[in-house]
């Protein structure tokens, strides 16, 4: 594969991911734990793609959701 080609599709990647991040949602059949540990997954795949949030936009993602009083 092409190093062009390469690069194309880490960044649809990157893009589908902070996607991912930006609709993240509890959804209505998991417990917190499963919900964080889904988080987590994502947030570990962004910075692997070099997106890398801080933590305190993880909290502000929480806090807005609901998740964190």
């Amino acid at each position: 594969m092409c190093k062009l080609c390469t690069k194309k599709v880490r960044e649809a990647k990157a893009l589908m991911l902070v996607h991912q991040y930006e609709l993240f949602k509890m959804k209505d059949v998991e417990s917190i734990e499963e919900m964080y540990s889904r988080f987590e997954t994502l947030v570990s795949r962004l910075q692997i793609l070099k997106k890398i949030y801080v933590a305190s936009d993880h909290v502000s993602k929480m806090e807005t959701k609901g998740y964190y009083y």
